[in-house]
Order: C-alpha cells, then structure tokens, then sequence
C-alpha cells in the first residue's frame, strides 16, 4: 500500500481504494482494509493524497459514461449499472475485475520484470532533463540498469 499512495502522489493523481471485503483468515467481527489502511483518514491529514471509493470512482466516472472500452472505444459501463460492490468478493472478481481491466489503459509492452517507474526530484524541467539524461546513458550503456 505504501508504493500504491506513493506513486499516486508522485504522479498527482487519485487513489481509488477496492471494494470492502471481508479478509482472508479474518472472519469474525468487521475486520476489513481500513482497519490496517486507513487512507482515507490519512488524506485528510495529509495534502497532495486523493484518495476515493471505488463506488465514488464507478458513481463519478462509471455510471456518468467517462469510461470506454479500450478494445472498441464504445462507452463502458458498470456490470449491471452497479456502483456499491461491497461484501461481493466473488462478483467483484468476476465481474467488477474484468470490467475495470477493458476501461483501463495498459501498455502492451509493459512488463512488471522490466520495467520501473521513475519520478523527477522536483517539478522543475531541468530535473526532468537530468531524469531522461540518466535513462538515455542506462541505454546506451554507459551505466547499467539498477538492480531491484
């Protein structure tokens, strides 16, 4: 969770947290993701954090007919016009899963094994120039890729 709020600060953008579901070895009482990730309550506190449902995200972008279909560019919406996918693990994977995976952008020569994200220091354009210089010496191989 840490890279996931980390990235979406770095890049400005909203982070939109999974439906409530009951976890794993965790069945009595109403354990769920906030108990151990409070983020909503640390976006509060916290500027440059955005942090949403994902029934705000479905309800604001879903239901509005913000989001296509990356195959067929048609507007996609929610399975069964659904926002509140709370407690429903089986049709969250089966459904809301497969859904979020067409209106998603997602290169196709990315890969998770080679590939790494990279973030200037500053907004500043000379620190992204001197982030692009570093990349264009790791391929020309003047340095050789950072290890993980």
């Amino acid at each position: 969770m840490e890279t996931a709020v980390t990235m979406a600060h770095a890049m400005g953008r909203t982070l939109v947290l999974p439906p409530e579901q009951q976890m794993y070895l965790l069945k009595d009482g109403d354990v769920s993701f906030s108990n151990f990730f409070p983020l909503q309550k640390i976006a509060q506190e916290e500027a440059g954090i955005d942090v949403i449902t994902m029934e705000e995200f479905l309800a604001e972008h879903g239901i509005t007919g913000n989001l296509h279909d990356q195959t067929t560019g048609k507007i996609s919406f929610p399975p069964h016009n659904r926002t509140d996918w709370n407690g429903r693990k089986n049709d969250a994977r089966n459904e809301l899963s497969p859904y979020l995976q067409s209106v998603a952008f997602v290169p196709n020569d990315w890969d998770p094994e080679k590939c790494m994200a990279a973030f200037p220091s500053t907004a500043d354009e000379t620190s992204v120039d001197q982030l692009q210089a570093i990349w264009d010496s790791i391929k020309n191989g003047q340095h050789g890729f950072p290890p993980w």
